[in-house]
């Protein structure tokens, strides 16, 4: 079963590692990606993520929400490896929107 789980989460994850990070502006000017609100999606935002999953700090709603990219309406794994692959590229600047792309797109 714990192989089954972990097959399907390596698969989500390939999946949602083929798109790339794309500024894309939402209606509610909120940028995707930026947890702590700093205006840069970096490795801190990535640590933040992880950190509130193991419970060792907790994330207030509108860092939570900043932070959900994959589209699922929860904070996961999967969205702190998605702004990791966003932050290692470089994309600083971009917004994401979970509603309109099912999170980032090329």
């Amino acid at each position: 079963m714990k192989k089954r789980v972990v097959s399907a989460l390596s698969a989500v994850v390939l999946i949602l590692s083929s798109f790339t990070c794309a500024v894309i502006a939402s209606a509610s000017a909120i940028k995707y990606g930026d947890v702590d609100g700093d205006d840069e999606i970096s490795i801190i935002d990535v640590t933040l993520i992880q950190r509130h999953l193991i419970d060792a700090v907790k994330l207030d709603d509108d860092a939570q929400e900043r932070g959900m990219v994959s589209g699922n309406d929860e904070l996961s794994i999967i969205d702190a490896t998605l702004i990791q692959r966003c932050a290692y590229r470089g994309a600083h600047a971009g917004t994401y929107t979970s509603t309109d792309t099912g999170g980032y797109s090329d």
